[in-house]
């Protein structure tokens, strides 16, 4: 039952005395509102989930009928391999958001962990814009890796750092207009 900013379960079990005679109902109200809430939002993950690996699919796809239906023959290597290149970009996209459901698959499991080593964040944020030039150069806009000189390494769990890296870029690019302008 939905009650205002409520939402409630409703159980009404029989009361009887020992000789089976209905005395009368027990009319129990568990507050679920949290549980529906947080059942929405699993629910709108999984959609957004569903929605974000349709793009690298698409990619993949588009791309795919692009090279079948070019003279492979006549195609020059270069383009081929900028074709190849796009797919192989769209297939690691579509390998990350797996991932992120099988880490809140182990969230969700108590089983998550964070895995700490030392390492240079500088190449870690060079080697995570250079995975997307693609996606990048493809709408005209341009990145720029700009990190201090000289910074000692950091303590930081590599995996968490990219997937962080992955959706602040990924982002940028879907939200910025082609062009670079807005």
């Amino acid at each position: 039952i939905a009650l205002r900013d409520k939402v409630l379960s409703v159980y009404v079990s029989k009361v009887m005395d020992r000789g089976e005679n209905p005395l009368g109902l027990v009319v129990l109200f568990h507050d679920i509102t949290d549980a529906k809430s947080l059942e929405r939002l699993r629910q709108d993950f999984m959609a957004m989930m569903v929605h974000e690996l349709r793009a690298p699919l698409t990619s993949i796809k588009s791309t795919v009928e692009m090279v079948k239906g070019a003279d492979s023959g006549k195609m020059p290597a270069a383009d081929l391999l900028k074709y190849l290149a796009i797919i192989d970009s769209a297939s690691e996209t579509m390998l990350e958001l797996v991932n992120d459901l099988l880490d809140v698959a182990k969230v969700e499991a108590g089983k998550f962990d964070v895995i700490c080593a030392g390492g240079n964040l500088s190449e870690v944020i060079g080697e995570r814009a250079e995975s997307f030039k693609a996606q990048i150069t493809s709408k005209g806009l341009k990145i720029t890796v700009d990190v201090e000189q000289g910074l000692p390494e950091g303590w930081f769990d590599k995996v968490r750092i990219k997937q962080v890296l992955n959706n602040l870029i990924s982002n940028a690019i879907k939200y910025t207009d082609n062009g670079g302008i807005r």
